[in-house]
This record gives C-alpha cells, structure tokens and sequence, in this order.
C-alpha cells in the first residue's frame, strides 16, 4: 500500500484520495510524522475531507498532540455534524485533556446555559464510551448536529475554553 499510495501522489501530486492512501500506509507502519504530513497535503487540495481530519486527529490523539488533536475532530464536525466517528473521539480526547474533574467542571458550567447539550456530552463521553450501543451515541449527536454553526463554536468555547 505504501509504494502503491507513493506512486500514486508522485503521478497525481493534486489528488486528495492519493494522499490520504498515502497517510493510512504511513499510519498503518506507526509512521506518524509522514502520515500527518500526507493527510495535510490530502486537506491543503480538500479542506473538507473529515475522514482525512478524523484520521489526522487520530494520529495527534494517539502521539499526546491533545489540543492538535481535539481541532481536528472539532473541524470535522463543523463540516459534517452527522460525522459520528469524529464525534465520539472529539469526546475521548475532551476527557483526555481535561481528566474526570475537568470534564465534570466544563459539563457544570455548558449545563448552566444549556443543560440539554451538557446531556448530550455526558451520553457521548460516558454511556457510549462504556456501551458502545451506536443508540446512545446517535441520541447524543442528535442533539449536537442540530446545532447551527454559531451555537456550536459557543459550546466548544466553553468546553475546550483555551484547551
């Protein structure tokens, strides 16, 4: 796969699918820095690949890069809100950074303005985390798709603050 996804980048250098078959190979060998280098390469040509996104957050995620990390699944989102991988690890990696009593202390604080969202991350973070029922998750990202992008970015604010 890897000679495969070189070939193919250096023979269509403005191909998103090139480069993102490129970063899967350097990511499958635990290659980090040349996997988030293809998969930047795969969104300077399409901004808008969440899969590419979810996959670099993933790599960041997986290499202690919490806050690299947490942008990219929150930059998925933003771009599809039905995105449900991108979701769930946006909440893996919310409980990553801010540990139990952080998550707690941000969810306290979301429920003071809106107890509905604060709900919704409580299912996603701890009863889908546990469960792995795709119903739980899918009633939680219900609640946050629906949101327009203004009212999402004021609830990732106050969740993720300077995080």
């Amino acid at each position: 796969m890897l000679d495969w996804g070189r070939q193919w980048t250096q023979t269509e250098s403005s191909n998103a699918s090139a480069w993102f078959v490129l970063g899967l190979a350097y990511g499958k060998l635990n290659r980090s820095a040349e996997a988030i280098a293809a998969y930047r390469q795969d969104l300077a040509i399409d901004p808008a690949d969440i899969f590419a996104l979810n996959n670099l957050g993933n790599l960041y995620r997986d290499n202690k890069q919490l806050r690299e990390a947490s942008s990219a699944y929150r930059e998925a989102v933003q771009i599809d809100p039905n995105y449900i991988p991108a979701w769930h690890n946006l909440s893996l990696t919310f409980l990553a950074q801010k540990g139990v009593a952080g998550v707690t202390q941000a969810l306290q604080k979301l429920s003071v303005s809106e107890p509905g969202l604060a709900d919704a991350w409580r299912k996603l973070i701890i009863e889908y985390s546990v469960s792995r029922d795709p119903r739980v998750a899918e009633k939680a990202i219900n609640v946050l798709r629906g949101l327009d992008a203004e009212k999402r970015r004021r609830m990732f604010e106050i969740l993720f603050g300077n995080v």
